[in-house]
């Protein structure tokens, strides 16, 4: 059992991760990269990069052409649950009076000296909870979308492109460019069109593979492609990952809780 030990301190500092963050999202990949679990929602991602090169460019690999989904999946979560990191609740994690208990095959108190904990819904946890001491964050689960694999990384239609000329997509596109992972109703409301234009707009960009769209809960997520990015003259999204990952010197607190 790991108890984590909350202060009143701790307690005020203590958040709920609205965004992934590399630093957790990596190193859990891996493991499900290197393992069979899982197979119905990661297996598809897997036989993607099965062969990823070394860290220096796993995330560009490996993550990256996903990053979009990734997010709009934490985001969901996080609207769920109204940013409340005391809502969150997993068979694994048991709040007490004192903090908050892991399920786990060790023994050891955690004390956070007034720093906070910040729990983290993650896309690439799987089953249990996992704790990294370093970082004072305790990733859990969330559900996936079916198909988020192939729907994320799907190679964007020529055949639209054609199609773009025209004031109201160029401003669907260029409001998504200014408010990455809206909703169509969001999207509708600022651009002052109806839900259902906002929708066929979205639909040919998404086509001509200038944005892309992760539909979670009934809600559609929007947030600008690659060719979007350079269509409007973005750079290319560069994330460095900190070496220490590699040699395992942020070590992730291992449960023995598995998914059913």
């Amino acid at each position: 059992m790991l108890r984590i030990h909350l202060t009143e301190a701790d307690v005020a500092r203590t958040r709920l991760a609205g965004v992934p963050d590399p630093a957790w999202e990596v190193p859990l990949s891996r493991r499900i990269l290197h393992s069979e679990h899982a197979a119905p929602v990661f297996g598809a991602w897997r036989s993607q990069v099965r062969r990823a090169p070394s860290l220096d460019s796993y995330f560009d690999v490996a993550l990256a052409p996903h990053w979009h989904t990734i997010c709009a999946h934490v985001a969901v979560e996080h609207r769920v649950r109204a940013g409340k990191p005391f809502s969150v609740t997993h068979p694994a994690l048991r709040w007490t009076p004192l903090g908050l208990d892991v399920v786990g095959p060790a023994e050891q108190d955690v004390r956070l000296d007034g720093r906070g904990l910040t729990l983290a819904p993650s896309f690439f946890c799987w089953g249990a909870p996992v704790y990294f001491m370093e970082l004072r964050v305790l990733a859990f689960p969330i559900d996936h979308a079916p198909g988020w694999a192939d729907n994320s990384a799907a190679e964007p239609s020529e055949q639209s492109l054609t199609t773009l000329l025209g004031r109201t997509r160029a401003a669907v596109l260029g409001a998504i460019r200014a408010q990455p992972h809206i909703t169509t109703t969001e999207l509708a409301r600022r651009l002052g069109i109806s839900a259902a234009g906002a929708s066929q707009h979205a639909a040919v960009l998404r086509e001509s593979g200038l944005i892309t769209t992760v539909r979670l809960a009934g809600v559609a997520i929007h947030a600008l492609a690659p060719r979007g990015r350079a269509l409007l003259g973005q750079p290319r999204l560069c994330t460095t990952i900190v070496h220490s990952l590699a040699a395992g010197e942020t070590t992730p607190f291992h449960h023995s809780v598995t998914h059913a």
